[in-house]
């Protein structure tokens, strides 16, 4: 099966120059990767991957989407690099939803912040993780209605699950995200046959992963502690 192959990093066997244009021509580029998963065939399309630099560490960040899936681009966390990592066999995963309240706007009652960087900081730990960060699963898969959603629990004063079940009305509608376009990018990276440990506190996450055949042994939860 054909894997995603990144690019080499800055070698001395080239100039500084003939790496400058080895990465404006791999920008530029796409690479498509076929995978059959569960029966069916699926096309992972992967642009050219980079890097972030938190204050704990520096992961390799590879932009990945199913072809005609539902959710869009999944941007695949990777510590401390995707050809280092494939070498691991038990690894810790964390599927992250998107928040643009508490990623980007800065949301103090929303922890989903401290998850990704409690999860972050499990890979340092581990030394080797993923965290696969999908954006448009915030609000649980409904994105910009999460907005109006909360307003219910912030100026009514509810507890944010009796919020959605009031806003939702059906219980089977609180939560549309699904996670097969995960498991299939995690293979056509070439995971298709390690172990993981998923830092999650959503036994639901273990459970579908679980059922699409990947090796679960162990949950790491991120409870966040809530400041007083």
């Amino acid at each position: 099966m054909k894997t995603y192959i990144p690019s080499k990093n800055y070698s001395p066997r080239e100039t500084k120059e003939e790496f400058i244009e080895r990465m404006k021509k791999e920008a530029k580029e796409r690479q498509f990767v076929p995978v059959v998963f569960n029966g069916k065939k699926y096309m992972v399309l992967f642009l050219a991957s980079g890097f972030v630099t938190a204050s704990f560490g520096r992961f390799q960040v590879i932009p990945a989407k199913v072809l005609f899936g539902r959710w869009g681009w999944h941007y695949i966390l990777v510590y401390p690099d995707l050809e280092t990592l494939l070498e691991k066999d038990k690894i810790i995963l964390r599927l992250d939803s998107g928040c643009y309240p508490g990623m980007v706007f800065g949301d103090t009652i929303c922890d989903c912040k401290n998850q990704l960087e409690m999860a972050q900081k499990l890979c340092l730990k581990d030394k080797g993780g993923i965290i696969v960060h999908i954006p448009a699963h915030d609000g649980r898969g409904h994105q910009h209605a999460r907005l109006t959603c909360e307003r219910l629990f912030h100026e009514l004063n509810m507890h944010w699950k009796k919020a959605e079940k009031l806003f939702h009305e059906k219980e089977m509608l609180i939560d549309l995200r699904t996670y097969e376009e995960s498991a299939i990018i995690l293979k056509a990276l070439g995971f298709a046959n390690h172990t993981f440990r998923m830092a999650t506190n959503n036994l639901k996450k273990v459970t579908a992963f679980k059922d699409f055949g990947i090796k679960i042994i162990g949950v790491n939860p991120v409870k966040v502690k809530k400041s007083k």
